[in-house]
């Protein structure tokens, strides 16, 4: 059978097209392959100097490579980000350019095309940069495996920066591209000490052994982030009344579930010896506390009212009905599965985790440590829970729960700081009890000089645990409101 084009998706052929003839490609090309041919002229000059001068070259291969990703980076920001991202906006605000609109297209199949014609551009700029990779090896100062992993490295942060850029772009408003641009001005600073940093410690003098399960870590945590958003693009593109939160729900309970593997993986790592049982535990414990954020996160920015559609689609047995409950659109659902998450974890704190100051070498953490990390998911369940009832119980109000929940973020630390200031006296202060509202308070825990008690891990659970008693009638009315009546 022939292959042509109409065998592909359509969206990929319309948007490998649109960037093959625009003149922002050849222009970004251009000044790709020119930049590289001017590191490695200058790079030429220098080393004839040094040979004169009997000074080592070593540093001529590392800063090849370097200039090959910073150039790599930027061409992938213009082309894949910046050109992708306004002209997915420009879809978006115009019904009559919307796939999702017009065709019978599903959002999954938009946002694939979309995904596979940035990464086919990605990808195409990078075989432009290997032959000066090829170069950079042989001038001295690196091995294949840091090139691999520098290459690695820089598909990745590609792959994330396409994903919030598509994300950006399916929301549809001018006003987020400055979000954007300050986002990137802001985060650019702390990206190159990023780069630097692995340039320094690993890439050119580090041992690849040293860093193998941070790495693992690192990526792990990157993907997991990657997959978060791409839901999220799903959800965008997806119709109002449809049930557009059901692929988050279901990734986030797919991400507990296999997270176990990850860690029967890097019990595998060489030179890192790792207990099998305790690591697949703990990764498991960790996964259930970043589903429980995700969940949360998802809440607040959900519907408060359930659409007819979803009605119908839900099974009327009471078993059944709960769980399509929790993975359904709708703000209560959210809460009670980040619940559902939160409390698992914090069963397997209390119950396997050894107490601080126990001997518990085959342990990655303590209990104190455990409960640590689980302050960030009923932070983020009491604020979600705080911002619900507001838009309930002030459904006049011109802004959203979302906004709501945003304002708690941002107003409720504030808060408790000021009745601190007020009521405290002593000589001074105590910060790490004055966050209590927040999970920051237990950043106290890698200081030394403050005596931090397993009790003050407990409010996180209490403060969540009453925010959820103002908002319980809230969930039960929306859990309700999933039957069906009879006369329908």
């Amino acid at each position: 059978m022939k292959i042509t084009s109409d065998s592909f998706n359509p969206v990929l052929i319309k948007e490998l097209r649109q960037h093959f003839h625009g003149k922002l490609f050849l222009i970004t090309m251009a000044l790709l392959l020119l930049a590289q041919l001017a590191t490695v002229f200058i790079l030429y000059a220098n080393m004839e100097t040094a040979l004169a001068n009997n000074h080592t070259v070593d540093v001529m291969g590392p800063a090849l490579f370097t200039a090959s990703l910073v150039t790599f980076s930027i061409a992938c920001v213009l082309l894949c980000c910046i050109a992708s991202l306004s002209r997915f906006m420009g879809e978006r605000i115009n019904p009559e350019l919307d796939f999702s609109r017009f065709c019978a297209m599903s959002p999954l199949q938009i946002l694939w095309g979309k995904m596979t014609s940035c990464y086919a551009i990605a990808i195409y700029l990078l075989s432009l940069c290997l032959p000066f990779l090829v170069i950079a090896y042989f001038l001295r100062g690196l091995s294949i495996i840091n090139i691999a992993l520098g290459v690695a490295f820089a598909i990745v942060g590609a792959l994330f920066a396409i994903q919030v850029a598509l994300f950006i772009g399916s929301v549809g408003q001018k006003s987020l591209v400055g979000i954007l641009v300050f986002g990137a001005i802001w985060g650019s600073g702390g990206i190159i000490s990023v780069i630097g940093g692995i340039v320094s410690r690993f890439i050119y003098r580090g041992s690849v052994s040293n860093f193998t399960l941070p790495i693992c870590l690192a990526l792990f945590l990157v993907f997991v982030v990657i997959g978060f958003i791409f839901v999220l693009n799903l959800a965008l593109l997806s119709s109002p009344l449809a049930n557009r939160t059901m692929p988050a729900r279901i990734y986030t309970i797919a991400l507990a579930l296999i997270s176990p593997v990850f860690g029967f993986c890097i019990c595998y790592i060489p030179k890192i010896p790792l207990p099998m049982t305790e690591t697949m535990v703990t990764t498991f414990f960790v996964a259930c506390v970043i589903s429980s954020c995700m969940c949360s996160f998802i809440a607040g920015f959900e519907r408060s009212v359930i659409g007819p559609r979803v009605q119908h689609q839900c099974p009327q047995k009471p078993l059944q009905r709960f769980g399509f409950f929790l993975i359904s659109s709708g703000s209560g659902g959210g809460i009670m599965l980040a619940w559902i998450f939160e409390l698992i974890a914090f069963a397997i704190a209390l119950c396997l985790f050894p107490s601080r100051g126990a001997a518990y070498s085959t342990w990655p953490m303590s209990k104190v440590e455990a409960l640590a990390i689980l302050a960030f998911g009923f932070s983020s369940l009491l604020y979600t829970e705080i911002g619900l009832c507001i838009h309930k119980r002030f459904n006049m109000m011109p802004f959203s729960a979302w906004l709501a929940t945003a304002v708690i973020i941002c107003f409720l630390p504030l808060l408790l700081f000021a009745f601190a200031s007020f009521t405290y006296e002593g000589k001074g202060y105590d910060f790490s009890h004055m966050l209590i509202t927040t999970p920051f308070y237990l950043i106290s825990l890698n200081d030394h000089r403050l005596a931090l008690t397993d009790i003050v891990c407990w409010f996180g659970p209490f403060f969540a645990l009453v925010a959820y008693g103002f908002a319980f009638p809230y969930i039960l009315e929306q859990f309700k409101s999933l039957r069906i009546s009879s006369d329908s």
